[in-house]
């Protein structure tokens, strides 16, 4: 296994999604919010913007296996972690933005505490394949809170606490089928 290569594709693989996430929020601006016709959402999707953000998904997932065929999925898993950072500020630089000094010292405490994590951590590699007991109760819980999450996402009015709610059970959706 080549560590050094695998650490650069993960950096590559956070970075390629970052950039997906700001290019499909810039396309997505560009819907009017009191808009609910498909034609104009369909417009957005089919975009420069939009789709620039999908080859950035293509990317990121090509990335992530290339970094995982070469490296312990302990030492790389972590660094997608870096993808907020990276939309951060690349988000800055393709939306106009400028970063405020509280954001900045977040992002450094985000990437120090990942060096801290992994130093900490010293992973190692471990075994090919685990048995399925443990996988079976991780999709069982997993399900359980995708299932908690969405219905308590329902149950409430448009806006912050139901996006929330939905968030968060795609972050635990998209983690849970991540090798």
């Amino acid at each position: 296994m080549d560590s050094g290569l695998s650490i650069v594709f993960a950096l590559l693989a956070a970075a390629s999604n970052a950039l997906a996430t700001v290019l499909q929020r810039r396309a997505a601006r560009t819907v009017p919010v009191s808009d609910h016709l498909c034609g104009s959402r369909l417009r957005c999707c089919t975009g420069r913007a939009w789709l620039g953000g999908m080859a950035g998904v293509v990317g990121a997932a090509v990335f992530q296996a290339v970094a995982l065929s070469l490296g312990a999925l302990s030492v790389v898993q972590p660094l997608f972690v870096l993808e907020l950072p990276f939309a951060l500020l690349i988000g800055g630089l393709v939306l106009g933005r400028r970063l405020s000094r509280r954001c900045w010292a977040g992002v450094v405490f985000i990437v120090a505490g990942l060096g801290v994590a992994l130093a900490a951590a010293a992973p190692t590699p471990g075994t090919g394949q685990p048995s399925l007991g443990p996988w079976v109760l991780v999709l069982i819980c997993c399900s359980a809170a995708i299932a908690t999450l969405v219905g308590a996402a329902l149950r409430r009015p448009a806006g912050g606490p139901r996006a929330a709610g939905f968030a968060a059970a795609s972050a635990i959706g998209m983690r849970s089928r991540q090798p």
